[in-house]
């Protein structure tokens, strides 16, 4: 399955206001961008960057619940904290709206500027429900794995406490 028909199927008919995570656009979703409103956000200028960050952890230049659907595409790797990118991401994007991430499970290292972790479906899994999120599809494909995940509350992002969950 293509990755466009994957989004477009749990996309709950967005139409506008998407993010991109990082400047590099995966070939499979060149064609979901093309056909809508979006903005690429990264840490340095860029050609087609619309959103510079001073910090990969401080997204405070965006408002809370603004985006329809934030996608990360093979960025995950190169952030040494992650968890705060998406309590981040999940803090931008309004109720109902969609994160997809698509991290290697099984690449070689390639630093830019550093390449930290691989990640599972399970981990994304993990990663999802740290920040409140309703997990509509993960699976790990070749060499990357993805996950579609759903916001179904407003405001700030609502993460779990970790000391009462249960497995």
């Amino acid at each position: 399955m293509k990755l466009i028909r994957l989004i477009d199927e749990f996309k709950n008919d967005i139409i506008n206001d998407i993010l991109y995570h990082m400047n590099v656009v995966i070939s499979s979703i060149e064609e979901l961008l093309l056909q809508r409103l979006y903005f690429i956000l990264d840490i340095k200028a860029g050609n087609n960057v619309n959103i510079v960050l001073d910090s990969p952890y401080d997204w405070d230049k965006i408002e809370t619940d603004y985006f329809n659907m934030v996608i990360s595409g093979q960025a995950f790797e190169h952030i040494e904290f992650f968890w705060i990118t998406m309590i981040e991401m999940t803090r931008v994007l309004k109720k109902d709206g969609v994160v997809c991430i698509i991290a290697p499970f099984g690449f070689g290292e390639h630093k830019y500027p550093v390449d930290c972790f691989r990640f599972t479906s399970d981990g994304l899994i993990a990663l999802a429900k740290y920040v409140g999120l309703d997990i509509l599809y993960s699976k790990t494909i070749g060499k990357d794995s993805v996950i579609i995940a759903k916001k179904l509350y407003s405001g700030p992002t609502k993460c779990i406490d970790v000391k009462n969950y249960k497995i």
